[in-house]
């Protein structure tokens, strides 16, 4: 079993070095040492790739390092959302009026009255439905062209996300969904920081002034 859980690596990871108690919370847990020995792992080795029943528990412990993906939206829902926009409404409530009246002129109106107001109102009702439909099945079109391009780009950048991984004492490529906590990762400059983490040894200054 481990001695930390999921809730003080949260603590852990939200460390603002620029504050004096944020700064002095690591040592709560008995320094880069201490932390280490509670994840069950090592700087030197990382973690044993041919314990399975280890790196199991560790990810039902602790989960994944990825993030779930979204489902793209369905094309009806795409058209609801078109179909929200102020401007569409207010032209569909006036289709709705002008067909209403048509339908109460011929009610309510002679023979040759009734029929003028049917021949120019409701051509003008059915005319703002359909230009309506119309904008409505563009606009959708075009989000679900843009969500399908989005999702296929990020399918592509998620498969080709590697990083430096330390096992059996001896670094390996691994897919950033593989890494577990516990794991020991080599940042070189320019790699992109896979998961939240604490740096154990470092030649360099980081900023973290991006994620702010």
């Amino acid at each position: 079993m481990f001695e930390i859980d999921v809730d003080k690596l949260n603590q852990l990871s939200k460390l603002d070095h620029s504050n004096r108690d944020d700064d002095h919370l690591l040592d709560k847990f008995g320094g880069i040492h201490g932390l280490l020995d509670q994840l069950r792992t090592s700087s030197t080795n990382g973690l044993n790739s041919s314990d399975s029943n280890d790196l199991e528990s560790r990810r039902c412990r602790f989960g994944s390092n990825s993030i779930p993906t979204r489902s793209a939206k369905s094309f009806a829902h795409l058209m609801i959302q078109a179909a929200k926009d102020p401007t569409l409404i207010i032209l569909i409530v006036g289709a709705l009026i002008s067909l209403l009246v048509s339908f109460w002129h011929s009610a309510n109106g002679g023979e040759e009255e009734a029929e003028d107001h049917i021949n120019i109102e409701m051509i003008e009702g059915i005319a703002i439905l359909v230009t309506v439909l119309f904008i409505i099945i563009v606009v959708a079109y075009n989000d679900w062209s843009k969500e399908k391009l989005f999702c296929g780009l990020k399918s592509k950048i998620d498969s080709n996300q590697m990083v430096n991984v330390l096992r059996d004492a001896k670094l390996i490529e691994l897919h950033i969904g593989q890494l577990l906590v516990g794991d020991i990762c080599q940042i070189f400059y320019g790699h992109h920081v896979p998961a939240d983490g604490v740096v154990i040894l470092s030649l360099i200054h980081i900023s973290q002034g991006i994620v702010r």
